[in-house]
């Protein structure tokens, strides 16, 4: 049996065909239907992260191939299963970064992991394209339900990619306009899809313009940070320099511990963030950090949270959102491909320095199986 696969070799992808069997003893075994290209895969493809495994994807959908019994759980051919991409119990699963993840036809969940609940199993009527929104819709509800113990009364989003967007979308659902949104792009090509095609009824701006200083000076903020890991540094740093009182921040884009943040190792934030892995909001981890901001923001009350992963519950809970927002969350797909024309299209990422893609700004990126 054959296994297409769109294979990364640190400077291109290429599809290769690979012989496969079906061997039970080595896990549960999937048949992609769809999956979306994330932020970080672009980061990886484009150097910005390291990561092991050659094949990239972590957000979509797939279908049971055989049969399988393994512990108490049991799982019927033709079921449709959404992964969880991060095993909170063990490291050595995360999909798409150190096993091979959904950017194939076929590919195999091991037992450790299935133990541990990464695939959820549901019953999912929607475009397969749309489940590759799963996932980062899960991670913006998370995220917003992670402030609302601060009743804050603006929010400032960094980042204008999928996160970013799909925050605006779910502030103005949840909060209608009773409470400001302000989303800074770093990118005019952004700014300019996002405010005119995705998202029009927030504020949009431009990273380091005076409206973005003026709002993260007021009381009561709640900052979510959404950036690349090569930019997370920079916005963080100017955040807690600048941010009022009474806010929280959660950093939900990565670190990188090689650079400092208001002169402090950025180890001391990041192990905040990394304390929350796919918990549930109840348990999330909250950290004063008025302490680092004497002698630089006269401000207090500033809390510092982040997210790596989201619960299996908030799988489900996203593909409720999907359901009954479909029209607003599903324009956030703004390119789809079959297997061939998806390589093809992640190379042209990869070599880009905009993501301007058939003169559209990308989005969310769908890889639609056959």
């Amino acid at each position: 049996m054959e296994n297409q696969i769109i294979f990364f070799d640190g400077s291109l992808c290429h599809i290769f065909n690979e012989e496969m069997t079906l061997a039970p003893e080595r896990g549960l075994w999937l048949k992609v239907d769809a999956a979306g290209l994330c932020g970080t895969d672009l980061q990886i493809l484009r150097g910005i992260r390291q990561e092991s495994s050659s094949i990239l994807g972590h957000e979509g959908i797939a279908r049971v191939v055989q049969d399988y019994r393994w512990g108490d759980c049991f799982f019927k051919r033709g079921q449709r299963v959404l992964i969880n991409p991060t095993d909170k119990l063990n490291s050595n699963f995360l999909l798409g970064h150190n096993v091979s993840g959904l950017f194939q036809q076929y590919l195999c969940i091991p037992p450790f992991a299935i133990n541990d609940g990464v695939v959820i199993p549901v019953d999912y009527s929607l475009p397969n394209e749309s489940a590759a929104l799963i996932e980062p819709i899960a991670v913006a509800l998370h995220a917003i339900k992670s402030i609302n113990i601060f009743s804050p009364r603006s929010f400032v989003i960094f980042g204008g990619g999928i996160i970013g967007n799909l925050l605006g979308i779910l502030l103005r659902i949840f909060y209608g306009g009773s409470i400001p949104v302000l989303l800074v792009h770093h990118t005019w090509n952004s700014r300019s899809d996002s405010g005119k095609d995705i998202v029009a009824d927030i504020t949009h701006s431009l990273y380091q313009q005076p409206e973005v200083t003026e709002q993260l000076h007021m009381s009561g903020n709640a900052v979510f940070i959404v950036t690349p890991r090569n930019a997370t540094n920079n916005v963080l740093d100017m955040v807690l320099r600048t941010i009022g009182s009474e806010s929280v921040i959660n950093v939900i884009g990565g670190i990188d511990e090689n650079k400092s943040i208001l002169n402090y190792p950025a180890s001391l934030f990041s192990s905040i963030r990394a304390g929350n892995i796919s918990i549930p909001v109840e348990d999330q981890r909250y950290e004063s950090i008025d302490r680092y901001l004497v002698g630089i923001n006269t401000n207090r009350n500033i809390f510092l949270t982040g997210q790596r992963g989201v619960t299996n519950q908030e799988f489900l809970e996203s593909i409720d959102l999907l359901k009954l927002h479909y029209n607003s969350l599903a324009k956030m797909i703004t390119h789809r491909f079959c297997l061939n024309d998806f390589c093809v299209f992640l190379n042209q990422m990869i070599h880009g320095n905009e993501r301007i893609i058939h003169g559209k700004y990308v989005l969310k990126a769908a890889l639609l199986m056959d």
